[in-house]
């Protein structure tokens, strides 16, 4: 159970100068959820998902970062626990300080 038969990751990053972007991508094939019991047989569900995610930060400052990111980009449908579903497209934004 939530084990996926294939699972693909990529990841490219780019800076310049005070720049800095990340790209992220997961592919899953036919990951198994969860089984349902119906009335005679038992019915496994597998399902195949893309996440995409990007984060643009900014370092004007050795000990400063500000960043805003994007998660679950193509907004997948997917549910890795039963009844558990994720959270579709959200965005975050924030700052890191360094002492």
């Amino acid at each position: 159970m939530a084990a996926p038969r294939q699972q693909i990751n990529f990841n490219v990053n780019y800076k310049y100068k005070i720049w800095s972007l990340n790209i992220s991508s997961q592919y899953i094939e036919k990951l198994y959820t969860y089984i349902v019991s119906s009335s005679t047989q038992l019915i496994t569900k597998t399902l195949n998902y893309n996440v995409l995610n990007a984060r643009l930060s900014a370092r004007p400052f050795k000990s400063l970062e500000l960043f805003v990111a994007g998660n679950n980009l193509l907004d997948e449908k997917y549910e890795i626990k039963l009844r558990l579903s994720n959270a579709g497209i959200y965005f975050n934004t924030g700052l890191m300080l360094r002492l």
